[in-house]
């Protein structure tokens, strides 16, 4: 995607069952518990299980890259090496979805195509379990996120890249990516037709304004709508070398006022994992204290830390300080324009 200018079921215990290290290696995972790592890794089992989510979200970059470069050459791909990265995936979701998202918006800008697929992968089975797919069909969502934007080997680097305003042409090469995707996957013998459609019509719009065929509304299939939530959302919160990356709080809000374009089922779905308080959300405190949410994937998503700067009661900036919501509660979520000059930037 160019931009210019709703707990999450069966989730793991992470002190019960995690993936080891052998997981991203190449060999078959083991379940074993924190406790019998933490010895090995001399590490808390926060910081464990970041390591161990790092090390999924590298495995499925490097399947994904491999991927890509393969179908450059000859129109192949090794369907059981991608939906094996979707499912490591589907692991790390199931360990800790917050964390797991949180780490999917850290990339460096050369890496994005790559990191940007597994995001919406990992968006894509996260809602697929939350609209109560079976395990089969998530797993199939996995792989649609992944391949989604595989079109994208056809547009050339210095155009999805570049920082100022994009020719018509040059628009119109962008979204050209949507249809030749739906083209090359449909030489892949098989691959399911969910995963095609979704490459195809993922920057389809419930109003009918999106491309390449304009559907509207159940026109679209259910997963391509899916698909475009997650894709916009995870394109959204990230850095582009044209655009600074928006706050969940900022993203959620642009896509709700967004009117026609997206499925409000779909919508509602992804709030719902993301938080009732995403990062960069202005919030006031039993204590009177106004500040923002951190994005912070360790704290409890009902329970964020946030970075307080104003006083409400005294109506005065106070010196910047993070306060645990657990012992300070979250009263409200409120509108910055309400509060002019609270949060500084």
């Amino acid at each position: 995607m160019h931009i210019s200018s709703d707990a999450e079921p069966g989730a793991i215990d992470a002190d019960t069952a995690i993936f080891t290290a052998a997981d991203w290696a190449g060999t078959r995972p083991r379940t074993r518990t924190i406790a019998a790592l933490l010895p090995r890794l001399g590490r808390k089992p926060k910081q464990t299980k970041r390591i161990l989510l790092e090390g999924k979200i590298a495995e499925a970059r490097r399947t994904l890259a491999y991927a890509f470069e393969e179908i450059r050459f000859e129109p192949s791909l090794d369907v059981a090496a991608l939906s094996a990265a979707a499912d490591t995936l589907a692991s790390a979701m199931s360990l800790d979805a917050r964390m797991m998202l949180s780490l999917t918006r850290l990339r460096s800008r050369h890496e994005y195509t790559y990191v940007h697929s597994i995001g919406v992968s990992a968006l894509m089975m996260a809602i697929a379990r939350l609209l109560g797919y079976d395990a089969a069909r998530v797993r199939t969502m996995g792989l649609a996120g992944l391949l989604h934007d595989i079109g994208k080997l056809h547009v050339p680097l210095e155009v999805l890249n570049k920082v100022d305003r994009l020719t018509a042409h040059e628009w119109s090469r962008i979204q050209s990516h949507s249809e030749r995707g739906g083209q090359l996957l449909a030489c892949i013998d098989g691959l399911d037709p969910v995963v095609i459609d979704v490459a195809r019509h993922h920057h389809e719009r419930v109003n009918g304004t999106g491309y390449p065929d304009k559907l509207a509304g159940t026109d679209i299939s259910e997963e391509a709508r899916i698909a475009a939530v997650c894709d916009v959302y995870d394109a959204l919160t990230s850095s582009r070398s044209y655009k600074a990356a928006w706050t969940p709080a900022q993203a959620l809000g642009w896509m709700h006022t967004s009117e026609g374009h997206f499925d409000r089922r779909i919508l509602r779905a992804l709030r719902t994992l993301i938080g009732a308080f995403p990062a960069g959300s202005l919030v006031r405190l039993q204590s009177g204290k106004l500040g923002v949410v951190i994005d912070d994937p360790e704290s409890a998503a009902t329970q964020p830390l946030v970075l307080v700067s104003y006083c409400t009661l005294a109506r005065r900036a106070v010196s910047p300080q993070v306060r645990n919501t657990a012992a300070d509660p979250i009263v409200a979520i409120e509108e910055a324009s309400a509060w002019p000059g609270a949060v500084a930037g």
